[in-house]
């Protein structure tokens, strides 16, 4: 609150100078004679202001960059973290406790104090005996089982990760704006807002009217600049919403261990019950590995179809069904001199194309 008022109050006493310097142009030079300089002010006005406003863009462009890299790299040091709880899951009983409180109180220290102390250029000793207990567990550890082994590694870059977007947080936090960046957008502004005074208009209302916009345009673009190059001072700050949402799961996993954490806040559902979402073994199978049928698959479960049907025929054939011939084995008299039967595929259905078998 106390920023958004300090950005009141620069708005209002920048529009309050800026109108007070027109009254001040106006009382050294007439309108009439201002009027004389109009189409020479305004190329001259164009020129410097496309220059600031190239500059201010640029910055204001910067800053939230900078501010957008500060909130991911706090998400990414959230992950860490809850990567290195979650892991630690597959470690002896007694370092697994150890490193689990280790992150819970972590995340209590960042969330309730470091938060705050950031905007102070202060870091706090309580999160940093945290972290380092932490580190100590984990490089003191030799692990023993293949599973460990397989394990270890991958905690131990977790960490690394953890720290790392924790120093880049800290650093960043005690980043403020260079006093030469000042020097130079004030003196912009300046410029500008002096060179609407060289524009000799009748209606002195639209003048004030018009100046008043030039200056709080560029009041609010430098505040938004200011405010947006610290992103953990002021109104528009990062806001540590990720550790909370650890510091809610550890809380939850250290309060129910065998419960999975996604079985939380589900509809129709407690924790620890697991909704039945297959009826059998073989929906689990079709969910694994879902049949895909496009035009080739089709093509050779068709011959496939098809080679079963003439092994069915051939084999009905041996036993004295033959196509052609009578039930007892000897030539059908009304089939003589008549041609093998053909069969016409249509996919999974077959028709004769020649006389109906009687």
């Amino acid at each position: 609150m106390e920023l958004f008022l300090f950005g009141v109050l620069v708005s209002v006493v920048t529009i309050a100078l800026a109108v007070g310097g027109l009254f001040f142009a106006r009382k050294i030079t007439h309108a009439d004679t201002l009027k004389e300089h109009n189409q020479v002010a305004d190329p001259m006005l164009q020129v410097i202001g496309t220059l600031y406003a190239v500059l201010l863009g640029l910055l204001v462009v910067q800053s939230m960059e900078t501010f957008q890299k500060a909130r991911l790299n706090v998400e990414s040091e959230a992950v860490a973290l809850a990567d290195t709880f979650r892991l630690s899951t597959a470690l002896p009983p007694k370092l697994r406790d150890s490193l689990q409180d280790s992150c819970l109180d972590y995340a209590k220290a960042v969330v309730e104090e470091e938060w705050d102390d950031m905007q102070r250029e202060e870091t706090c000793d309580r999160a940093w005996e945290s972290i380092d207990k932490m580190w100590w567990d984990i490089i003191s550890y030799e692990p023993t089982t293949v599973r460990e082994q397989y394990v270890y590694p991958e905690l131990l870059a977790a960490a690394k990760s953890l720290n790392d977007h924790r120093r880049s947080r800290l650093v960043t936090s005690r980043t403020w704006v260079s006093p030469i960046l000042w020097v130079v957008l004030i003196t912009g502004a300046i410029s500008v807002i002096t060179f609407t005074y060289s524009f000799g208009i009748n209606s002195m209302k639209a003048q004030i009217f018009m100046t008043s916009l030039v200056a709080l345009t560029l009041s609010l673009n430098i505040y938004l600049w200011s405010i947006y190059n610290n992103p953990f001072y002021g109104l528009l700050r990062v806001e540590p919403e990720a550790f909370k949402m650890d510091l809610e799961h550890f809380e939850f996993y250290r309060l129910n261990p065998d419960d999975m954490r996604w079985n939380k806040g589900m509809p129709d559902q407690k924790p620890g019950s697991v909704k039945k979402s297959v009826s059998s073994k073989e929906d689990l199978k079709k969910l694994e590995k879902p049949e895909k049928l496009d035009s080739d698959d089709r093509e050779d479960r068709e011959e496939r179809e098809d080679q079963e049907d003439r092994e069915v025929l051939e084999h009905k054939g041996h036993k004295g069904h033959k196509v052609g011939s009578g039930r007892d084995g000897r030539e059908d008299p009304m089939d003589d001199g008549a041609e093998p039967r053909e069969f016409e595929n249509t996919g999974s259905s077959r028709a004769l194309t020649d006389k109906d078998e009687k």
